[in-house]
């Protein structure tokens, strides 16, 4: 076999170098997510294991929160989870959005029972109708903030069972 001849202009050397440039690159960005630090990355969760909602209008409560500092402004991630039943035996509908320090952000959802549910009263609350409500918010400023998952009832008795927030920032402005 005959020696192998290189292109003009190409060089061992150049691609080494390329190599070397490009194992900085993902040295750089191993540490980063979005072209945010980790540090800069913040998740939190509400912490209510068996807690109970049990809103007795259509003016929503809050069912669970999240206490965050954000480093620096950017949008966050809302996931909100419980179980939904008709406390009262009856047919029972409620709304559930985000708040912002206490200012309603979206994300509603009308959780409601189209039946008289065979398990009533202190018994429904082994049997909940899961739901789950999700937004991505308009960009947050830095600092602490509260978020929260508020519910009401629109009918007969609606309670909310083991209520979770999830808060993520995901990104800059």
């Amino acid at each position: 076999m005959g020696r192998v001849q290189l292109a003009p202009g190409l060089a061992v050397a150049s691609a080494k170098s390329a190599d070397t440039a490009k194992r900085a690159d993902v040295a750089t960005n191993a540490d980063a997510l979005g072209g945010q630090a980790l540090g800069n990355i913040v998740v939190a969760r509400s912490d209510t294991p068996g807690a109970q909602c049990d809103p007795t209008n259509t003016t929503p409560i809050v069912c669970a929160t999240v206490n965050m500092t954000l480093p620096h402004e950017g949008r966050v991630l809302l996931i909100g989870t419980a179980g939904h039943v008709a406390f009262g035996g009856a047919q029972s509908a409620g709304n559930c959005l985000f708040r912002i320090d206490g200012v309603n952000s979206g994300g509603s959802v009308q959780i409601g029972n189209n039946f008289t549910p065979v398990n009533t009263g202190v018994a429904a609350r082994t049997f909940p109708d899961g739901f789950a409500t999700t937004v991505v918010t308009d960009p947050v400023s830095a600092g602490a903030h509260t978020f929260a998952l508020a519910c009401n009832e629109v009918d007969a008795d609606a309670e909310f069972q083991s209520p979770q927030l999830t808060a993520a920032l995901v990104g800059s402005g």
